[in-house]
C-alpha cells in the first residue's frame, strides 16, 4: 500500500513536495533562518528529475527572472539548467534580438526597439544555462558592456504591464528549440569575421543598381548602404559598430533611418545579394539573413502585434502622400517600429515619378468632409500631415479646420491671451517641459518655445532639460526644498535606491559588487547625493565594521521613503 505522502509521475514516485518546500523557503522554526528561493536547489543534490522539477513548478514563480529562464519554469519540464554550452548557443543568437520576435515581445511599443532587442538577445543567452551572467551573455555576443541593471530595467517593466509570463515562455521555448536545432546563421563567426563585420560595399555595383531604375545616390547614401549590408550581414546594428563605422544616433541616426525605410525593392535585393556573394566568395553556405519561424513558439499568447498585420499597399499608399513613419503610425493605430518592419519586409518598388508638362496645370483637389477632418484630427494628425494625405494645400486646410472650430486653437492666439508669468513659473520653478505645457494649451511646443526665448526663459539644455520626476505629484510646493534639489537631477531615484541598499555591507566595495556596478560608480553617486543635502549620509560602525546610516542618513531616508512607495 502506498504510503498517503508520495505521488507518481512519470512511472516514478516521490516525495510530496509541498511540505518540503514550505520547510525550505521558511526554515526552521528552531533557527528562525529564511532561504532565498534561488539557493533553493542547491539542498536537492540527490533529487530525481521528477521531483526537482516538481519543486520548480512550485517556488518558479517566486525567482527572479534571471533563475526562472535559467530553470525553464514556463515550460511543461523544467529541470537543472546546463553548462559549458554558451558558445554554441552564442553562435545561434545575434547580437540585437530578431525585429519579428521583438516587435511581437513588446506589449503597445512600451521599450524603444534597440536597447530592448539587446536585452532580449542576452536574456535568450542565459535561458537553461547556469554558468552564465548578464556581463558574460554581453561578452558572448559582442555586445558593448553595460550596467548588469540593464535586464532586470526591462523584466520589470515586463511584469509591471503584465506581459512577462509570455516573454519568459517565448525565450524558455526558443532556447531549447535553437539547442537542439541551432540557426543556419553562425552568427559568432560572423562578428568575428572582419570580412563580414566590417564588409565594404561594391561601389560599381551599387552605382549600376542605381543608374539602372534612375535612384540619385551620393556618397553619403553609399555609406549608408554599406552600413546596411553589414547589418545585414551581422545583424546587429550601426549604433553598435566598431569605430570607425559607428553611427552616431544624434548626427546621422534619423538619416539612416529614413535611408532604410525609404529604400526601393530593387534596391534591398541588391544588398541581399551583395552579401549572399560575399558568403559565397568566404566559402561560407548560409542564407544572408534568417529569423527563426515563429511556430517555434506554439500555445502563446504575444503581447504584441503580428509584424503582417500592416498592409503593404496602404504603408505605401501613405508613404506617397509624404507621411513620415511615425505619421503613418498614428495613421494606422500602431507603433514606428512596427511600420518600419513592414517597410523593410515589403520594401517598395521604385518608380520614377514624373512631372507633369509645361502649360498643363492640375485641377484643384476638394476638401475632405468635415466627418473626414475630424477623424485626422483625432488621430493626432497636424494640418501639414493632413494637406499630405489628402493631396490639398496646407493653407487651405489649415484655413478650413480654423473656420469650422476643428483644429487646434491658432498659436499666436493663445500665446497672446496668455499671462507672461505662468509658462515662468511652470517651466522655471515647477521644472516642466515645453511639450508637457504646450499640450496643456493645446498648441505646438515649438511655438511654446519660441514665446519662452522672447520672454527671456532660461532655456534648459541636454540632461537640464528633461521634465522633473515629481512634477506630476505636486511639483515643488508638495515637497521639501531637500528632497525636490535630490530629485532634480537624472537617475536621482537609481543613485538613492543605492544608498539604501549599501548598510550593512563591510565596505563600499562589497556593497558594489553587489549591485552589480564598480566601486567608482557608486562612490560618485554617494558624493552626488550627500553634496545635493550638505550632510553626510553614510559611516562605518566602530564595532562590527560594517557601513551604517549616520543620524542625519536616518532623517534623510525617512523623509525620502513616502517619496520612492508614490515613485512606485
Amino acid at each position: 500500500m502506498r504510503s498517503p505522502d508520495t505521488h507518481t509521475a512519470g512511472g516514478c514516485p516521490y516525495v510530496v513536495v509541498k511540505p518540503l518546500h514550505r520547510e525550505c523557503l521558511l526554515g526552521s522554526s528552531e533557527s528562525g533562518l529564511r532561504h532565498p528561493d534561488s539557493q533553493l536547489l542547491d539542498r536537492w543534490d540527490t533529487a530525481s528529475p521528477a521531483l526537482e522539477g516538481e519543486l520548480l513548478k512550485r517556488i518558479g514563480p517566486r525567482l527572479n527572472p534571471a533563475f526562472q529562464l535559467r530553470y525553464g519554469t514556463a515550460t511543461p519540464t523544467p529541470c537543472r539548467p546546463r553548462s559549458g554550452h554558451g558558445k554554441i548557443r552564442a553562435a545561434s543568437i545575434p547580437g540585437l534580438f530578431w525585429r519579428g520576435w521583438t516587435l511581437r515581445l513588446n506589449p503597445g511599443g512600451l521599450f524603444d526597439p534597440l536597447p530592448y532587442r539587446q536585452a532580449l538577445s542576452v536574456l535568450l543567452q542565459i535561458a537553461r544555462l547556469g554558468d552564465l551572467d548578464y556581463a558574460a551573455a554581453r561578452s558572448l555576443l559582442g555586445l558593448p558592456s553595460a550596467s548588469n541593471a540593464v535586464c532586470p530595467h526591462f523584466t520589470k517593466k515586463l511584469r509591471q504591464a503584465s506581459a512577462w509570463e509570455p516573454v519568459l515562455a517565448v525565450l524558455s521555448q526558443l532556447a531549447r528549440t535553437l539547442d537542439d536545432h541551432p540557426a543556419p546563421i553562425d552568427y559568432g563567426r560572423r562578428r568575428r569575421w572582419r570580412r563580414l563585420s566590417a564588409a565594404t560595399l561594391d561601389d560599381k555595383a551599387w552605382r549600376a543598381a542605381c543608374k539602372q531604375i534612375r535612384y540619385r545616390t551620393s556618397e553619403r547614401q553609399e555609406r549608408f548602404a554599406r552600413l546596411h549590408l553589414i547589418e545585414l550581414l551581422t545583424g546587429s546594428h550601426p549604433y553598435y559598430f566598431p569605430e570607425p563605422l559607428t553611427l552616431s544616433p544624434s548626427l546621422d541616426g534619423e538619416d539612416y533611418t529614413t535611408f532604410v525605410f525609404t529604400l526601393p525593392a530593387q534596391l534591398s535585393a541588391h544588398l541581399h545579394q551583395q552579401a549572399q556573394i560575399l558568403l559565397q566568395r568566404l566559402h561560407i553556405d548560409e542564407p544572408a539573413t534568417w529569423e527563426p519561424p515563429i511556430d517555434w513558439a506554439d500555445t502563446i499568447t504575444w503581447p504584441g502585434p503580428h509584424p503582417d498585420d500592416v498592409r503593404p499597399a496602404q504603408l505605401w499608399e501613405l508613404a506617397r502622400h509624404g507621411l513620415t513613419r511615425s505619421a503613418i503610425a498614428t495613421r494606422l493605430h500602431t507603433t514606428p517600429e512596427h511600420i518600419h518592419l513592414a517597410a523593410i519586409r515589403h520594401p517598395q518598388p521604385w518608380t520614377r515619378r514624373h512631372s507633369p508638362g509645361p502649360g498643363t496645370q492640375s485641377p484643384p483637389i476638394a476638401l475632405p468632409g468635415e466627418h473626414k477632418l475630424r477623424t485626422y484630427v483625432g488621430q493626432g494628425l497636424r494640418p501639414g500631415q493632413i494637406a499630405r494625405l489628402t493631396g490639398c494645400s496646407h493653407q487651405r486646410i489649415s484655413q478650413f479646420l480654423t473656420s469650422s472650430g476643428i483644429g487646434p486653437p491658432l498659436s499666436r492666439e493663445v500665446l497672446r491671451t496668455l499671462d507672461p508669468a505662468w509658462p515662468r513659473e511652470q517651466y522655471e520653478d515647477n521644472h516642466r517641459s515645453f511639450a508637457d505645457i504646450a499640450a496643456d494649451l493645446g498648441i505646438p511646443a515649438s511655438d511654446l518655445s519660441r514665446h519662452a526665448r522672447k520672454l527671456g526663459l532660461a532655456i534648459r539644455h541636454g540632461v537640464t532639460a528633461r521634465k522633473h520626476i515629481l512634477a506630476d505629484h505636486g511639483g515643488p510646493d508638495a515637497f521639501s526644498t531637500t528632497i525636490w534639489t535630490v530629485f532634480a537631477t537624472r537617475g536621482a531615484e537609481q543613485r538613492i535606491r543605492r544608498l539604501l541598499a549599501i548598510p550593512g555591507h563591510p565596505n563600499l566595495n562589497h556593497a558594489a559588487k553587489h549591485l552589480g556596478v564598480r566601486k567608482a560608480v557608486l562612490t560618485r553617486q554617494v558624493d552626488c547625493l550627500e553634496q545635493a543635502v550638505a550632510v553626510t549620509l553614510l559611516e562605518t560602525a566602530p564595532n562590527s565594521q560594517r557601513i551604517r546610516l549616520t543620524p542625519d542618513g536616518e532623517t534623510f531616508v525617512q523623509d525620502i521613503a513616502p517619496v520612492l512607495a508614490m515613485l512606485d
